[in-house]
């Protein structure tokens, strides 16, 4: 049985002390701090495995505003019950007995507790696992405990953790040995909200203030797969941001971010369902609108009709119908209307002359139609196809540039300069790499840290990595000379192989 209090002290989420948001248990804490202060009762705390019960321990001994003196043991093998009165002594800071004699060393300590019940303190002696106590033991506790309170009137607080059947053993010597009944306190699993706050005190204990790892975490999953005890909670959670625990439950609501689709398509070809039918109508009308906008445009810029039949007359004498196999040519010239008439024109009323030896036959031909045709076009602006190509480049150099894509580069440049053999620390994981990337901008200069991608479930799962070691002992070695801030536990050593 070891007496360092630090024993018993809850291996939280990131070593974070236990806090409570469920509030039928914080009424059972309450109770049981209740039953020690007042210490008539030995006091049983009942819970499975995992349940919380020395979280509930650990609080007790971390706060101090309940008045309790508390000296915490944990049930190991091969320890003597004068081993426990000794660790006791120096919890409650009292001078080493002189004597080396387990029956003076019972005296002296006897004497030192109820001096302390006599002066009104509240020691108390927690037990946690104390289904492994063998019977002997139990019955030196119980008695013990009966010698300080015939000697000061009051009675020495002792708290039992284990399982139900410990309340019974205990109520079974309580009865030989006339003393009061034990009183029981059971603990429950937490609610999923109580969970989600559970997790979230733990990180932010440990500096994960914005609440990125919380964010990365599946709160239904972790509380479905650990029924709500607290010990469980941990390891489920631990397993999550790990990328090796139970897969998240995917999600009902359909997600909001379309994948990126290539600029093949317009972006109203792009929708899908009644969205694209009313695109397609609505590009349908916008069409029409300016075709019919361009024939009025045209329309109002043409010719008075006058005109237009004087310059199509032929002499009917002259006229024949085109050979076979051969077009009809029609030259039609080019008339500016808004040139002003010769100052000599005479004012008969008729219209002058129009000389149309310069007119360019807009139907024909004609090699020197074609070829001027071919010149016109060539002289038109063409369209700058290397616009596409510069945006897309841009956006790219864009993509390239954010902290998040240097981030990913980085990394996978440091994992190509790696072997595939080589161990490595993951410190911490999740679905959202932004997430990860402020995670470690907060943690920047406490180590040397790497953002590297791999698939998981389906989907990318982004990890930070720290250093590269040759054997999986070396790389558990440098663990455990990591800050405090970034460690998360021994099972996260990986193998870099792990990450393809």
């Amino acid at each position: 049985m070891s007496t360092n209090a630090s024993s018993v002290q809850g291996s939280g989420l990131l070593q974070a002390p236990f806090h409570y948001a469920d509030g039928e248990r914080e009424t059972r804490m309450n109770l049981l701090l209740q039953h020690l202060q007042v210490g008539e009762r030995v006091v049983i705390l009942e819970g499975d495995p995992g349940s919380g019960r020395t979280h509930l321990l650990h609080r007790i001994l971390t706060r101090k505003d309940h008045g309790l003196q508390t000296h915490a043991v944990t049930v190991e093998p091969e320890v003597t019950f004068t081993e426990i009165l000794l660790g006791m002594l120096e919890q409650f800071q009292h001078a080493e007995p002189t004597a080396s004699a387990p029956n003076r060393i019972r005296d002296y300590a006897a004497e030192r507790i109820t001096g302390m019940l006599r002066a009104g303190e509240s020691p108390v002696l927690a037990v946690d696992d104390a289904d492994r106590l063998e019977p002997a033991m139990l019955d030196n506790l119980l008695a013990f405990r009966e010698e300080a309170r015939i000697a000061s009137g009051r009675t020495l607080s002792l708290l039992l953790i284990g399982s139900h059947r410990l309340a019974l053993q205990v109520a079974e010597r309580d009865t030989e040995k006339r003393q009061s009944n034990p009183v029981a306190v059971s603990l429950h699993g937490l609610e999923p909200a109580a969970t989600r706050e559970f997790i979230r005190q733990a990180l932010e204990a440990d500096g994960d203030t914005a609440g990125h790892l919380l964010a990365s975490l599946d709160i239904d999953a972790v509380h479905a797969s650990s029924g709500g005890r607290p010990g469980a909670i941990l390891q489920a959670a631990r397993k999550q941001l790990a990328g090796g625990g139970e897969k998240p439950r995917p999600k009902k609501t359909a997600s909001r971010s379309r994948p990126k689709t290539r600029r093949t398509l317009p972006a109203w070809l792009q929708l899908r369902g009644p969205k694209r039918s009313v695109a397609v109508v609505a590009a349908a009308a916008s069409g029409l609108l300016v075709t019919l906008f361009a024939l009025a445009w045209q329309l109002g810029d043409a010719p008075e009709p006058a005109t237009v039949a004087q310059s199509l007359e032929v002499d009917p004498a002259s006229a024949k119908g085109p050979s076979p196999g051969e077009r009809l040519v029609v030259d039609v010239p080019v008339i500016d209307l808004d040139a002003e008439p010769p100052a000599t024109a005479p004012e008969t009323g008729e219209e002058p002359p129009v000389d149309l030896s310069g007119a360019l036959p807009l139907f024909s031909h004609s090699e020197a139609a074609e070829t001027d045709l071919t010149a016109l076009a060539e002289t038109r602006p063409q369209p700058d196809e290397s616009a596409d190509d510069a945006g897309e480049s841009g956006e790219t150099a864009a993509e390239d540039a954010s902290p998040l894509q240097r981030a990913l580069a980085e990394g996978q440049a440091w994992r190509e300069d790696q072997s595939s053999d080589d161990w490595t620390v993951q410190l911490v994981g999740g679905r959202s790499p932004d997430n990860l990337r402020s995670w470690m901008e907060s943690h920047n200069g406490a180590v040397d840290a790497y953002m590297l991608v791999t698939e998981w479930d389906g989907g990318d799962w982004y990890v930070v990595v720290t250093g590269a070691d040759a054997s999986e002992s070396d790389a558990r070695e440098r663990l455990a000379e990591l800050p405090d801030e970034v460690r998360q536990g021994g099972e996260w050593v990986r193998q870099l192989s792990d990450f393809q």
